[in-house]
């Protein structure tokens, strides 16, 4: 057919077939199966203009095998999500054989909420893009296209290891070509939410699947430092057998996060940080178990190793979380890979946050050397207004039960429930985490799991060691005679 095509359900494509213009919709698949070549417009090669359009909305799958896919311009849709907002994309599997004789377009969404605001957002992109002559947007107001211009209504920023290490900062503006995979930031004037970034005449797409990480090999808990997207024309997910976690940036939060390494998918366009800990580290990225969905299945680890904590406020779903794990092995001393200084500035959030101070840094994952069956550090908790705040075990080893402490006493027992703070706007000190080894299954030692009650006017009990004790809000602790005792 010489008219438009809608795709609405599956396909499969066996032999040649040529349609005026293609457009897939949320959730299908358009799959190019080994001898079939899909061509819109007449087929008529020596003239662009005779090829119809291609746009792949969110959501959208083109699946290429050894057939051959040939469009004038294309268009690949894509919305950048956070940890509490499912971002969404169109796909191109094997994006090798999608032949473009006219134009690609990226149309990337910023923010979740339909509507930018002022601050940054951290992206990539699918294929290489000129800073300065590449970018365009879409009114919100009517959908159309707006040639805007470099550090008048937009301006990009690029990230780099040498420069974190450097000046501590890695952040700089912005003027070159853009490559697919490396993680960019752009501020812009104006609410209007998708903005177009268009290939490069010579430009490919990028469908690899690993990413090496910069590494300067020098005695600096600074290096190592990498801001990466998924720069590819799928879904990923994302595996390095020498990091943990990552870190994502939040504009709506204005904070990064810290998540697991396998804990999400991540949709075409969106970016993370990570710290490498050698020369040579890499990041692989799989497609595997990685369609149609921004949340990729939890793939649980045999044993838990760590307490993972979130604060947040009471009634909000936006939460900061923290890492908390101790060995016998542990140095004392930062390890990458293991630890995690907190990205950003946590004082500059608009949700709560809570870290440790350690090793001149601002840990939001730390390992603490078991000494006797017992770790703790101090943790300090940032309230961006006063208010009630919730900090909570989301996950927990089966061997340790850990503690809130004030001013060095227990005042509860985080594994049996979670704690409600008071907090005044801004950062809060005095508080600590204890963690406790089970010497043997079924017994523990120190504070026994589940004895604490809540009393009036804030007043808590708490057995510890078969004793009783009384702790007031101020974190006093006080024998059942009265006597004042440091545990």
């Amino acid at each position: 057919t010489d008219d438009p095509v809608l795709i609405n359900d599956n396909v499969e494509i066996t032999t040649e077939v040529t349609v005026g213009s293609l457009t897939i919709k949320e959730g299908v698949d358009v799959v190019v199966k080994d001898g079939g070549v899909l061509t819109t417009g007449n087929h008529n090669s020596e003239d662009r203009s005779t090829y119809g359009n291609l746009h792949v909305e969110n959501g959208g799958q083109v699946i290429l095998g050894e057939g051959q896919l040939q469009v004038n311009d294309f268009v690949l849709d894509a919305k950048l999500g956070d940890l509490d907002n499912v971002g969404k994309s169109g796909q191109v599997q094997n994006p090798a054989t999608l032949v473009v004789n006219g134009n690609a377009y990226f149309d990337l969404a910023l923010d979740p909420s339909g509507e930018c605001s002022p601050g940054w957002y951290d992206f990539t992109v699918p294929f290489p893009v000129d800073a300065m002559t590449g970018v365009s947007r879409f009114r919100n107001s009517d959908g159309q296209e707006r040639t805007i211009k470099n550090e008048v209504n937009y301006a990009i920023m690029d990230f780099s290891e040498s420069r974190r290490l450097e000046t501590g900062y890695g952040w700089k503006k912005f003027r070159s070509v853009m490559q697919p995979g490396q993680c960019y930031t752009i501020t812009i004037d104006d609410v209007d939410n998708v903005y177009r970034f268009k290939k490069t005449a010579d430009g490919t797409f990028n469908n690899d699947t690993t990413a090496p990480l910069a590494y300067t090999d020098v005695e600096d808990n600074h290096r190592g430092w990498n801001g990466l997207g998924n720069g590819t024309m799928s879904y990923i997910n994302l595996n390095a057998s020498d990091i943990e976690k990552v870190q994502v940036y939040s504009h709506t939060t204005n904070s990064y996060t810290a998540v697991p390494m396998d804990a999400y998918t991540y949709v075409v366009g969106s970016a993370y940080f990570v710290q490498a800990p050698a020369v040579g580290s890499v990041m692989e990225y799989s497609q595997d178990g990685a369609t149609h969905t921004l949340r990729a299945p939890k793939r649980e680890a045999d044993e838990i190793s760590e307490f993972t904590l979130s604060l947040a406020a009471e009634n909000n779903g936006d939460s900061d979380r923290f890492y908390i794990s101790a060995s016998e092995d542990a140095t004392g001393e930062y390890h990458i890979g293991r630890e995690l200084t907190k990205f950003g500035n946590p004082t500059d959030s608009k949700v709560a946050q809570v870290w440790t101070n350690a090793y001149g840094m601002q840990l939001c994952d730390i390992e603490m050397p078991l000494v006797n069956n017992e770790a703790g550090c101090a943790i300090s908790l940032f309230a961006p207004k006063a208010g009630s705040y919730e900090l909570a075990i989301e996950r927990a080893p089966l061997d340790a039960e850990l503690y809130l402490t004030y001013n060095e006493n227990v005042i509860w027992d985080l594994t049996a429930s979670p704690y409600t703070f008071d907090l005044s706007k801004g950062t809060t000190t005095g508080y600590g985490l204890r963690m406790e080894a089970k010497k043997a299954p079924q017994v523990t030692t120190g504070v026994e799991n589940g004895e604490l009650l809540n009393g009036e006017n804030g007043v808590r009990k708490v057995i510890i060691d078969n004793k009783m004790f009384i702790i007031t809000p101020e974190g006093a602790m006080y024998d059942v005679v009265g006597k004042c005792v440091k545990y």
